[in-house]
Parts: C-alpha cells; structure tokens; sequence
C-alpha cells in the first residue's frame, strides 16, 4: 500500500508539471534564486 503524499512531495510534483507546460509563475520556480538577485530593502538605511 502506498503511503499518502506529503505536503511538500505534493507542491513539487504541481511544480513538476507546471514546469513541463511552460506554466510555472516566476514566484513558485525557487531555482531562480540560484542566479536572478533581487533588492532588498533594509528600512531607513537604503537598499543593500
């Protein structure tokens, strides 16, 4: 008997998918990260 699908195995097969149909929202692909920086703001000192 196969055991049920947890949270995060269920989000990466969705992931998975939506990556094969071209489909996959810039905020979901985490690999992003890995070469695309963005700003962060620090408060009232300015962005770093």
């Amino acid at each position: 008997m196969k055991r049920p699908m947890t949270t995060g195995e269920l989000f990466n097969k969705i992931q998975g998918i939506l990556k094969e149909k071209d489909k996959l929202p810039d905020i979901l692909d985490y690999g992003l990260a890995t070469y695309k920086s963005v700003p962060i703001f620090k408060g009232s000192g300015g962005w770093y």
